[in-house]
């Protein structure tokens, strides 16, 4: 049984985020979950202070730029907050987690639906960045399995999404649709690069939605969705946080450049 945890980047102000970005990482439940667990109980007891760490979740935005409640720049300097940032970046290479993206660009979205309201495109674009990490973890779910010949060794994944008030609802309903038999011939006409994945076989379940302080290892996903969203619009100082994620990547912009060449352990997808 494999965890697929998800959260999105880029709904703020879209002339800063000019692309919404729906990401994270793919966790097997047996052998991976507990130990990533503690390594972030772990990473607030080296970094946090003791009177902070009761129900302390990592925020990525919060920790770049020295916001929040809890990293004010007097006391956690620049330095400290990016090393955070980093190491939890370094997370899917240490645990060797598949990482996947959906990235959609609010412009591209918005030329295509010119009526639509500026809350209309983003909400739109966190749901299909949704349903290209879906279709992109059956791809992946699907190529695990066809390796073990046992009909035990079959797995499947469940998805667990950061909790969104206004996106919640849309990404379910479409979650649901996407995973539906009797929608198969509508979706192979819609999604034509992915319909040889329809039926959907290897996403059990409906999405789920938690909490970070519910769901651990969200956090992790907030702080790849937020590395991508940075390299996608060619931030300074964007590098450093996307090269750790960069061999995981099991989807690939064409404006990342070629992968590296260690890529080759995970499927990888143009998109």
């Amino acid at each position: 049984m494999r965890f697929a945890y998800l959260d999105e980047y880029g709904i703020g102000d879209p002339r800063k985020e000019p692309f919404v970005v729906v990401a994270g990482v793919i966790v097997h439940a047996d052998r991976q979950l507990k130990a990533i667990e503690r390594y972030l109980s772990e990473m607030v007891e080296d970094f946090i202070h003791p009177d902070q760490r009761r129900g302390f979740c990592f925020h990525a935005k919060e920790l770049f730029h020295g916001a929040g409640k809890i990293f004010r720049r007097e006391v956690y300097p620049r330095e400290l907050r990016h090393t955070i940032l980093r190491e939890l970046c370094e997370i899917p290479e240490k645990f060797h987690l598949p990482v996947v993206i959906g990235p959609v660009e609010r412009a591209a979205h918005l030329a295509q639906h010119p009526t639509s309201t500026p809350p209309q495109v983003t909400v739109g674009a966190q749901v299909i960045g949704s349903s290209i990490c879906l279709l992109s973890i059956e791809r992946y779910m699907r190529r695990l399995c066809a390796q073990y010949s046992a009909p035990e060794q079959q797995e499947v994944a469940t998805l667990v999404y950061e909790n969104n008030d206004q996106a919640r609802r849309l990404i379910r309903a479409t979650h649901n649709y996407l995973k539906d038999n009797e929608n198969i011939e509508h979706l192979k006409r819609t999604f034509t690069n992915w319909q040889e994945f329809f039926p959907i076989e290897k996403i059990a379940e409906t999405a789920f939605f938690a909490e970070k302080d519910e769901s651990s290892v969200l956090q992790v996903a907030d702080a790849v969705a937020f590395a991508i969203a940075r390299k996608l619009k060619n931030a300074d100082h964007c590098d450093y946080l996307f090269e750790p994620l960069d061999k995981r990547l099991i989807v690939r912009p064409r404006s990342f450049g070629d992968p590296p060449n260690e890529l080759g352990r995970v499927p990888e997808h143009a998109i």
